[in-house]
């Protein structure tokens, strides 16, 4: 599944016509830092929709949490924790 998400994102951000992806060279250096830009962008929109699916887990898991010996998943809190660290490393950085 992320591999496809990746490879969604890798084709939405690849320039519009094959001519600008030989032509390399003649590309201004801003089209660089835009691209990079981009990049960053859709991976803090997808950093703050693996929050907020991780977060809905650990919400759905307390409403089941019904014995002593249930346990939250250690996945679903270490990738709620790895989003938001760099949800935060994002807007400090």
């Amino acid at each position: 599944m992320r591999a496809i998400v990746l490879l969604i994102i890798i084709i939405v951000l690849l320039p519009g016509t094959s001519q600008q992806l030989l032509d390399y060279r003649k590309l201004d250096a801003s089209y660089g830092a835009n691209w990079k830009s981009s990049l960053l962008r859709y991976a803090l929109y997808l950093m703050i929709m693996q929050l907020i699916i991780s977060a809905a887990g650990v919400i759905i898991r307390s409403a089941r949490h019904k014995r002593r010996t249930d346990r939250y998943p250690a996945s679903l809190i270490t990738l709620g924790l790895l989003s938001l660290i760099g949800i935060i490393l994002f807007i400090v950085l």
